[in-house]
């Protein structure tokens, strides 16, 4: 399986500018895909894939209208180091069998199409559930960018935590371009340097070195 570089832009904002961004993309252009996902991530119990900067997610997707679900399996390995809130990943991805979410997670690697560097680091290993979070999606497909504005909760021994945030994926996202529109529209924002994961991990008040 051959990976891709994903560049992301990702842009922290308040409830109220999430919305506000909602309404003006959609005037813009069009109402935007509703999507609900639920994620799970997974490792050994020795965390094999976080010691070698690697994560393993396995992700269930569906219409807002319920019409349509898919599973998808992302592999990911830090790239470079997110600057400006750029974001800079390969990225292994496949479309998988919606029967393997309920499948027990030590029998994972055997069922998952994984890519070598995530082979080579589970070795002989079973893998486990370490936990997940949901995420509600809508996104326009802009002439040169996938737009996605995302509230997600996490769940922890300190609560729940929500999040909002702009995510813009493109060869080479501008962030410059985002920021004067926010000006424009006098919304609030700040830059992201986290990723869902590893704020995820945060919240479980997990120390990691992946990002």
């Amino acid at each position: 399986m051959a990976s891709q570089l994903e560049v992301e832009l990702k842009l922290i904002l308040d409830e109220p500018g999430h919305v506000r961004l909602a309404e003006v993309l959609a005037a813009e252009h069009g109402p935007g895909q509703v999507l609900e996902q639920r994620n799970r991530f997974f490792d050994t119990a020795d965390r094999r894939l976080r010691r070698a900067g690697l994560n393993l997610r396995l992700r269930r997707e569906a219409l807002r209208d319920g019409h349509r679900e898919r599973l998808v399996m992302t592999c990911k390995r830090a790239a470079a180091a997110a600057m400006g809130g750029i974001h800079r990943h390969d990225e292994w991805e496949a479309e998988i069998d919606p029967a393997l979410w309920e499948l027990p997670a030590a029998e994972l690697p055997l069922r998952l199409p994984l890519p070598e560097p995530h082979t080579e680091a589970l070795g002989q290993a079973t893998t486990e559930l370490i936990g997940g979070f949901a995420n509600r999606r809508i996104e326009w497909h802009l002439p040169t960018a996938l737009a996605c504005l995302d509230r997600t909760v996490f769940s922890g021994p300190a609560g729940e935590r929500i999040d909002h945030e702009l995510e813009v994926e493109s060869a080479e996202p501008d962030p410059a371009s985002w920021r004067r529109r926010f000006a424009a529209l006098g919304l609030a924002w700040r830059e992201q340097p986290a990723t869902k994961f590893a704020r995820f991990l945060e919240h479980l008040q997990v120390r990691t070195r992946v990002k």
